[in-house]
């Protein structure tokens, strides 16, 4: 459980973003995406309750989200392997529910925050990386955001905030967990995380 806060931390990271800047290029597709998450977020600080930031972050998720990769690589190729249909599906499920109740959870007020888009370059296997900053106050935070493209749509499958990737973070604490619990033992901790996203908002 403590490596599964230490991975809402890294979301946690993101809890002061603002407006965003564009580069003087203009905007990519995959900086698109990265703006667009950035938006959804924007209307999530709007929000009063921690139902209504989930009202609206839900469908938002599998849109920006490459939350099949996320899940696929958080668990690890052999174990992902062994999985059957109906657990996979059930995982991705609960991928997409912990992505949107963390920042739900996270995202409670707009204090002036300014975050922006530096560049994008290439990754191996066709991808992306967004490089962007998070101005709040005196404090600037890199986030590279790592995107993929399917059916001509770039979605991010990690977040690196300065210099640490969540997607490793997850892919660490859930093989230790996997080790230790089995499949069902890491399905019950993510939906106590999520349980307890829902409580900090309180």
């Amino acid at each position: 459980m403590n490596s599964l806060r230490k991975i809402s931390l890294t979301f946690g990271i993101l809890l002061i973003l603002g407006s965003h800047t564009l580069t003087a290029g203009g905007i990519s597709d995959p900086q698109k995406t990265v703006a667009d998450f950035h938006d959804s977020l924007t209307q999530v600080l709007k929000e009063k309750s921690y139902e209504s930031k989930l009202s609206l972050l839900l469908p938002s998720v599998p849109k920006l989200f490459a939350v099949e990769t996320i899940a696929r690589i958080s668990v690890g190729r052999t174990a992902w392997a062994l999985l059957n249909e109906n657990e996979k599906q059930s995982f991705r499920m609960l991928t997409k529910d912990l992505i949107a109740s963390t920042y739900a959870a996270r995202f409670r007020e707009y204090r002036n925050q300014r975050f922006k888009i530096v560049e994008s370059k290439s990754l191996p296997k066709n991808r992306q990386a967004v490089k962007t900053q998070l101005f709040s106050g005196e404090a600037v935070v890199s986030l590279e955001y790592h995107l993929q493209k399917k059916d001509s749509v770039w979605q991010i499958y990690d977040i690196v905030a300065n210099g640490v990737s969540d997607l490793s973070l997850k892919r660490a604490a859930y093989g230790k967990t996997l080790s230790e619990s089995g499949f069902n033992g890491l399905v019950d901790d993510i939906s106590e995380e999520i349980k307890k996203n829902a409580q900090k908002s309180l």
